[in-house]
């Protein structure tokens, strides 16, 4: 059986027609202005994002192609505005950041896919440095690790050590098991890198645009209401991958053809809207928080 890193992208949406309904809204959008993008380097580990790029395997069965997502790294990028790049190269938005939520505060937060399918109804409650996903519809939970350390080092474990995160002035190490560990180095404030010599990947920030390795480009208008996400490529043209805008209570995500997911925020959560009518909702639990987007 082989396995295959592909580089591509797996679409928001997987079907090619447009919504009548993301495409007026998209014109009659009174945009407001996003925040500056800033580079970080951020852990992310409660795996609580909304996808805008994943990354996946493709795998081989009996001579047909099958396709699986790679899976969310905990270490990356902080861009700004609640976008976290990973370091197998996922794009994607931080729930906590919508719901206003600090981070290493208590939270619960009610993921609901599809609210029609009690099922998929989760409840992630981080208590005492603690991240357990509990089945509503039948009551079982899964313990996703426990938090031991301080800001500079830090352990993630279950029964057994998970991973750890090591900080430093310069550098950002992940540890995972016997294997070699990933660091993220830093050079200046807005110049960062991981990997040696032919692996190596640079990430920076130059005035409104930052460029993620060899991956991917992101950069803001000048009027601060418009983000554009590119391939970034050495030989060939960039090219435009999504734009991301934003009003007073929603935020929408789109592709060239105007195909993409729409977020809407209220006073408990907030509600992603999909392809296909597919709608996920983030209800926040007893715990304060205000929202980041001002909606």
């Amino acid at each position: 059986m082989a396995y295959k890193i592909l580089y591509g992208i797996i679409i928001l949406i997987l079907t090619n027609s447009c919504t009548p309904l993301i495409i007026q809204e998209i014109g009659e959008l009174r945009k407001t202005e996003f925040n500056d993008l800033e580079l970080y380097p951020d852990v992310e580990p409660n795996e609580l994002r909304i996808d805008i790029i994943r990354n996946s395997y493709s795998t081989y069965i009996n001579g047909i192609l099958y396709s699986e997502d790679i899976p969310y790294h905990p270490l990356g990028f902080n861009l700004g505005n609640g976008l976290f790049y990973d370091l197998n190269g996922n794009l994607g938005l931080r729930i906590e950041y919508f719901l206003g939520i600090v981070s290493g505060r208590p939270f619960e937060i009610e993921e609901n896919i599809n609210p029609k399918n009690l099922n998929r109804n989760i409840l992630y409650s981080y208590i005492n440095d603690s991240l357990v996903a509990t089945n509503l519809f039948n009551n079982t939970e899964k313990y996703k690790y426990h938090k031991i350390g301080q800001d500079d080092s830090v352990i993630y474990k279950t029964k057994k050590f998970k991973y750890a995160v090591v900080k430093t002035d310069s550098t950002h190490e992940y540890i995972f098991r016997n294997r070699k560990p990933v660091i993220i180095y830093q050079f200046s404030k807005n110049h960062f890198s991981t990997g040696k010599n032919w692996n190596q990947r640079i990430y920076y920030l130059i005035e409104n645009q930052i460029i993620l390795g060899k991956a991917y480009s992101v950069f803001i208008t000048n009027d601060s209401k418009t983000i554009k996400i590119y391939t970034q490529r050495q030989k060939q043209k960039s090219r435009p991958l999504f734009t991301i805008v934003k009003s007073e209570g929603k935020l929408i995500i789109y592709n060239s053809k105007k195909v993409g997911k729409k977020i809407e925020f209220n006073d408990w959560g907030i509600t992603v809207l999909g392809p296909q009518s597919l709608i996920t909702t983030y209800k926040l639990k007893n715990t304060p928080g205000e929202n980041k987007m001002g909606m």
